[in-house]
């Protein structure tokens, strides 16, 4: 019942390629719950509908966090937390801001916020804090699984210039218990809402996902709902993206009576915990012991601050992946598909693993993080879920599209070897309708004026269609103009240097190196800037007598032009068919222009056919034209 709300296809390898496509994303997950109370005829509770605040969201969006620096204190019995956040926060607005808004889950409480001032001399000497004054309140959003934030309105020591940073330290505690209040509250079924919800403080767990999810550590964002389209991924997607620079560091204790937790997994790195020593004398209303753990700054990447705390520690002695579950069978039939998984992931992409991964077993829905993969064992244990994981273990870019991208484009592969051509074609075009309404309304708001965050090109992409379903249609695209050893050759370059220098303009220079081929028109209008997609048609198609030479047969001349009336230019196949005889031929056909093409054909040819699904368009990605004599 849970997966049947996410997915009407019957295919295996489609089921994996939506979870995937859902992992780490708020409304991706929750939106099929809204689809599926629409279907059993639950109205959404309009009649509560909040209010929205949009007289500060400059003021909101302005603020970017570039250091998490955390102190977390937890207590599951009581599924409470206390926590001080140090953090670092930059003025990205265009005026000063004499105040900033931070915002925590509504059943956490803002006790004290204060910042840093003074000059900096040698360490710290000649620093002091001084505590500010801030007015707290409850808002609507479903940015968090409560539907509320706690927010503080902060009162700045000093104005932020445009461009300034500042320290600030904030102290809060509450409770963080499971929620499905924002899914009730759109109409979904409580069953399905709980499993979609499942953040919380608990004695089995700890599973808190971030912005989107539950805002266990403070932000800055607009209120958002999930009635109100993309806006909730748009937003998580510019959250990440903003404070993709930025560092985290977190020092955790965790509290417990009897058996301790044995792992901690903080933005997808995981940690033993070391239990203290216990307390022989401790009572029911006294913790045993803690269990600490002390994770050093990272770059965040582009993700959100997630922490898991379990009960299991990982299995990972001569495993390919490793995995956090009590159950030996499912861990070893989830060791079995990631053996498999390895063969496609090491030929595209080389022997050595830059992380381990790690697969945690829990039956809510789906949630990715790196090399992280939280899912049902039970439902992860496919090649094809396993390749997605693996290859974010091999490979590592800071340029989503690119990170991600490849972690899609490979399962797409391994199912071209397992099922044939014709099922990743499938597979590409089950991805494209999404990709191509997302394209249309980027364009609409482009030419009104309204500015999109899919203009700017893959390299900026924030939206998941963007850099998951463009970004593996650019890959195979890319794929069929270069050549799979050629690719292979240019992510080996690519794998030589550090992650930072794995973007756009390296793979262009290693694609082009590895192939000879010059691809600066391909990178300039599919991943440099978005142009759109291609809208192909076939102008004309027509086939004469081609005389024969000594020794060949009588054969036909096929002339095909074809118009592309969008923006991005399309390399395509032009196939001459004639029963199971074919002939191919490439043709390049220019964004809003036209391209030709003649093609020697042995045999009376029936049919041309343009573009054979590989590459994405507006409105469908094969074109037929019967010849006609």
């Amino acid at each position: 019942m849970r997966r049947s709300l996410l997915l009407a296809a019957a295919l295996p390898l489609a089921r994996v390629m939506l979870l995937i496509s859902l992992a780490g994303s708020a409304d991706a997950t929750l939106l099929p719950l809204q689809a599926a109370a629409a279907k059993q005829g639950i109205e959404a509770k309009t009649e509560t509908a909040p209010v929205m605040d949009r007289a500060h969201d400059a003021e909101r969006e302005a603020i970017t966090f570039t250091r998490y620096d955390l102190d977390l204190h937890l207590a599951p019995a009581e599924s409470r937390m206390n926590a001080v956040a140090r953090l670092a926060v930059r003025n990205d607005g265009k005026m000063p801001l004499s105040r900033v808004f931070l915002a925590l889950s509504s059943t956490l409480t803002w006790e004290a916020v204060s910042e840093r001032v003074g000059e900096r001399v040698g360490e710290r000497a000649g620093d002091a804090s001084v505590t500010l004054h801030f007015d707290a309140g409850r808002l609507d959003t479903d940015a968090d699984h409560t539907g509320a934030e706690s927010e503080a309105v902060v009162t700045l020591s000093h104005a932020l210039a445009p461009g300034a940073s500042t320290e600030l330290t904030a102290i809060y505690s509450g409770t963080l218990a499971a929620s499905s209040t924002r899914l009730e509250r759109s109409g979904a079924p409580a069953v399905q809402a709980e499993n979609a919800d499942w953040d919380g403080i608990r004695e089995e767990g700890t599973f808190l996902r971030g912005f989107g999810n539950v805002l266990w550590y403070p932000v800055s964002a607009p209120q958002i709902f999930l009635g109100d389209g993309a806006r909730l991924a748009e937003a998580a997607g510019q959250q990440r993206l903003r404070g993709s620079a930025a560092t985290a560091r977190l020092r955790l204790q965790v509290e417990y009576s009897g058996t301790a937790p044995r792992t901690a997994i903080f933005c997808g790195r995981s940690e033993s915990l070391r239990p203290l020593e216990e307390d022989a004398g401790a009572s029911e209303s006294q913790p045993a012991g803690l269990a600490l753990a002390d994770f050093a700054a990272v770059p965040l990447g582009f993700a959100s601050p997630s922490l898991f705390v379990v009960m299991a520690a990982p299995q990972l002695e001569n495993r390919v992946a490793g995995i956090l579950s009590t159950d030996a069978g499912s861990a070893e039939r989830v060791e079995g598909a990631a053996k498999a998984a390895q063969a496609v992931v090491t030929d595209w992409l080389g022997t050595l693993r830059e992380r381990q991964p790690l697969l945690l077993d829990h039956s809510g829905q789906p949630f990715a993080q790196g090399a992280f993969l939280v899912e049902s064992a039970e439902e992860a244990d496919t090649s094809f879920a396993m390749v997605h994981l693996l290859s974010h273990a091999w490979f590592q870019s800071e340029e989503v599209w690119l990170d991600e991208g490849l972690a899609q484009f490979l399962p797409i592969l391994a199912l071209e070897r397992e099922r044939g051509r014709q099922a990743a074609l499938a597979q590409l075009e089950d991805q494209r309708p999404a990709l191509a309404l997302a394209e249309s309304n980027a364009g609409a708001a482009a030419s009104e004026g309204l500015g999109t965050a899919g203009r700017g090109g893959l390299v900026t992409a924030s939206r998941e269609v963007f850099y998951r379903n463009k970004a593996v249609a650019v890959l195979w695209m890319l794929r069929g103009l270069a050549g799979d050893e050629a690719m292979k050759e240019a992510l080996a370059a690519l794998r030589s240097r550090p992650p930072a220098e794995r973007g756009a303009t390296a793979f262009e220079a290693a694609l082009e190196s590895a192939s000879g081929k010059d691809l600066a028109w391909f990178f300039k209008d599919w991943v440099m800037a978005d142009k759109g997609l291609p809208d192909l048609s076939i102008v004309s198609a027509a086939a004469r007598v081609n005389p024969g030479r000594a020794g060949a047969g009588e054969g036909y001349l096929v002339a095909v032009e074809v118009r592309n009336e969008g923006g991005a230019a399309a390399d395509v196949a032009v196939t001459v068919r004639s029963g199971d005889l074919t002939t191919t031929e490439r043709l390049r056909v220019p964004g809003d222009g036209t391209a030709s093409t003649r093609i020697l054909f042995q045999g009376r040819p029936q049919e041309v056919e343009v573009n054979d699904g590989s590459v994405p368009e507006g409105r469908v990605s094969r074109h037929v034209r019967e010849l006609v004599f």
